[in-house]
């Protein structure tokens, strides 16, 4: 007798633990696969907004107090004038129908004295009127022909969103440019670039490689081979 009271007792006892397993397994399971939905969804809007937001976390035409158009830029950084320097400006165009800004300082009688030129590819944030003492620089200490470039929505080009396709694209319609200037000397074209302008100075020289462009150098200064490679590096 008290051997089936027993086996009644351990019997009602598994059956209670079964049913609060089966109970706790119908409320922890449900939940579980909530919270990875959830977690999923957010991983994959973060990862959707971060995608579509890529450029804009690369390229800084503007940025703080560092304005996007020459003329707002303090006195002595808003024309080659205040330098005493003679220029040239242009709104080169892209094969994708966009325009950039860009300003030649230019020596006189500048390709019977074959004097060489630089295309200035210019470093993340502001524009080019913020690079004019370093261009000031190398244009009387070097005796060379400065093109100074603003990329797609920087500056005073055209707005548009800058991309690594976009860049691309301002380069070689820079180098057709002044490849074809009357009075610059096309055999003795040169690329600076420093900074994100080092990584568009190298595409561009593939680029003139492959289509048998002539340059006659690469200078860069504290850059990167790639922006893909930039990329890898501030979002590793």
């Amino acid at each position: 007798m008290d051997d089936e009271i027993t086996a009644s007792i351990i019997s009602a006892s598994s059956s209670t633990s079964t049913e609060n397993g089966s109970i706790l397994s119908n409320l922890i399971v449900p939940f579980l696969w909530k919270c990875g939905i959830a977690s999923a969804t957010v991983f994959t809007l973060a990862a959707g907004l971060l995608y579509a937001k890529q450029d804009s976390l690369l390229y800084f035409p503007a940025i703080g107090d560092v304005p996007r158009r020459t003329s707002q830029n303090p006195r002595r950084f808003r024309s080659p004038t205040e330098w005493g320097i003679p220029y040239e400006t242009h709104m080169i165009q892209c094969e994708d129908g966009l325009s950039i800004h860009s300003w030649l300082l230019l020596h006189p009688n500048s390709k019977q004295q074959r004097i060489p030129t630089l295309v200035f590819f210019h470093g993340n944030a502001g524009n080019i009127g913020l690079r004019l003492p370093n261009a000031f620089d190398m244009f009387k200490k070097l005796n060379a022909n400065i093109l100074m470039v603003e990329y797609r929505g920087y500056g005073d080009s055209n707005d548009a969103t800058p991309s690594e396709p976009g860049l691309k694209l301002d380069s070689e319609a820079a180098l057709r440019f002044i490849q074809s200037h009357p009075e610059v000397d096309p055999g003795r074209i040169f690329l600076f670039g420093r900074s994100l302008g080092g990584a568009v100075a190298f595409h561009l020289g593939n680029y003139a490689k492959q289509n048998q462009l002539g340059l006659a150098g690469i200078i860069v200064e504290n850059t990167f081979l790639s922006v893909s490679r930039m990329v890898d590096h501030l979002m590793p």
